[in-house]
């Protein structure tokens, strides 16, 4: 009785074994939840390890599947078919294409574990979901761009950084949403991007860096609205550069940042605005074309330099200084301002306008030192 005991404790751990590192074959067809599909002959369980291959038939998803580790390689396919996946340990999608046969859903991908986390070299052809649940960074266009046919949305409910657009430019052939709901650092468009044809939208009201477009050395075309809302915590870093857009409607709302850079922007809004900035870097408004309102203000406890230089703003300008900071308008490069400006001095800072270059002010000019 002790023997087979031991022979049969022996199979059962051999079958739970194998189950752990799973490979698709496709030798059955196409379906994910047939045991022959799947080179140990049995369909992966949430501790599995599966690996995706490019083979003839690709796999189809029959339910929710939740496993741990996840990887595709070139040429592989997933579809999606109406159903979720989740991932508690490592992913990397790479070279890979996926669909979604039910078109009243979305691809839905829950990441939860710890490790890389990866998703480059791929085409997705629907709506994509991404809920970015871990403390390990998400890198998309890791090494190789992505090209992205529908609406790409990330939610960002664990600390873990976002970065988008890592070192290679991707293609977004839709909306472009970021939601961070937990604080963390978010790198949007870190290497720019070919195309956002649809609108871009970033949430973040709980905190951590926000910076979009860090490399910088491109604009990044927009087709539809920008709108931004970022807050939080201490005084995160806010930085955009070369950012375009083609729409208006969309508004801009940076509050409470610290260090804050806005360069080489072309954008169409309702209105930008930027208030309560500190801190003791120097903060610049650089080489902007801004068609909506501006409202710019720093915090009392501001003490950097702040710099507003070779802008054109068509809208009505409003800058208001609370700070001990000094501030310079036109250093080392003329603004035009195609609307009403007002200077509203509230701090004990020394305040320039037209500092080294002569500015233009096609409208009312107000400034009030109190």
């Amino acid at each position: 009785m002790k023997k087979v005991f031991l022979l049969f404790l022996s199979v059962s751990l051999l079958i739970a074994s194998s189950t752990l590192a799973q490979t698709w074959d496709g030798s059955a067809g196409t379906d994910w939840n047939t045991p022959a599909n799947w080179s140990t002959n049995a369909v992966p369980v949430a501790a599995g390890n599966v690996i995706i291959p490019n083979t003839l038939n690709k796999p189809v998803l029959a339910n929710n599947v939740v496993i741990n580790n996840f990887s595709m390689g070139l040429g592989s396919g997933l579809d999606f078919n109406g159903f979720t996946l989740t991932s508690n340990g490592s992913f990397d999608i790479n070279g890979a294409t996926l669909i979604n046969s039910n078109g009243t859903t979305d691809i839905n991908i829950t990441l939860n574990g710890i490790g890389v986390l990866y998703f480059r070299q791929s085409i997705v052809n629907d709506n994509l979901i991404i809920n970015h649940n871990s403390a390990s960074g998400l890198l998309e266009g890791f090494q190789f761009p992505n090209t992205f046919n529908g609406d790409l949305t990330f939610n960002c409910n664990g600390s873990g950084i976002l970065y988008t657009s890592y070192d290679k430019a991707s293609t977004y052939n839709g909306n472009v949403t970021v939601n961070r709901n937990a604080a963390g650092g978010s790198e949007i468009f870190r290497f720019g991007a070919v195309a956002v044809t649809g609108n871009f939208s970033y949430n973040n009201t709980v905190g951590g860096n926000t910076i979009i477009n860090q490399n910088g050395t491109a604009k990044i075309p927009i087709s539809g609205t920008v709108n931004i809302n970022a807050s939080g915590a201490g005084n995160p870093t806010f930085l955009m550069q070369r950012i375009q857009n083609n729409t208006t409607g969309g508004t801009i709302s940076v509050q409470n940042s610290g260090f804050v850079t806005i360069a080489f922007d072309t954008l169409m809004v309702t209105a930008l605005n930027v208030n309560g900035y500190t801190g003791a870097n120097t903060d610049d408004f650089l080489q902007n074309q801004i068609t909506g309102n501006v409202n710019i203000s720093d915090a009392v406890t501001n003490t950097g330099l702040h710099y507003f230089r070779r802008n054109t703003i068509n809208g009505n300008t409003s800058i208001t200084l609370n700070s001990v900071a000094s501030f310079f308008e036109a250093f080392q490069f003329p603004n035009t301002f195609n609307g009403n400006t007002a200077f509203n001095i509230a701090g004990a800072g020394p305040f320039y306008s037209s500092w080294d270059n002569a500015s233009t002010y096609s409208g009312n000019v107000a400034i009030n030192r109190t």
